[in-house]
C-alpha cells in the first residue's frame, strides 16, 4: 500500500504537542528546499480538523480517498535521520 503523507508527532521530543504533517487540508504549503515542485511540499497543523484525508493505493491497484476520521495511528515510520523518524503514520488497515 502507498499513500499521501499524513505523519503524526504525538509528544516531545518530536514536537511540542500534537503535530500533523500532511498533503491535503488547510494550511500553508511548506517546502524543505527552495522549489516550486508541489510533490515536495507539505502542510502542518496541531489539530485533525485541518487534515482532510489521503489518497491510498492498495495492493489490488485501486486508489481510494480516505477521510481523516477513518484513519488510525498504524505505527512509527522508522526512517533514518532523526530520533523520531518521519513520525507515526496515520492510515487505514487494508
Amino acid at each position: 500500500m502507498m499513500q499521501d503523507r499524513i505523519a503524526f508527532y504525538p509528544v516531545p521530543p518530536c514536537a511540542f504537542g500534537p503535530l500533523f504533517n500532511y498533503n491535503h487540508g488547510r494550511g500553508t504549503a511548506e517546502l524543505l528546499l527552495p522549489s516550486n515542485n508541489p510533490s515536495v511540499a507539505w502542510r502542518s497543523a496541531s489539530s485533525t480538523r485541518d487534515v482532510f484525508g489521503a489518497n491510498q493505493l492498495f495492493d489490488d491497484g485501486h486508489v481510494e480517498w480516505v477521510n481523516m476520521n477513518r484513519m488510525v495511528d498504524v505505527g512509527e515510520d522508522d526512517a533514518p535521520g532523526s530520533p523520531c523518524g518521519n513520525g507515526d503514520v496515520m492510515s487505514v488497515l487494508p
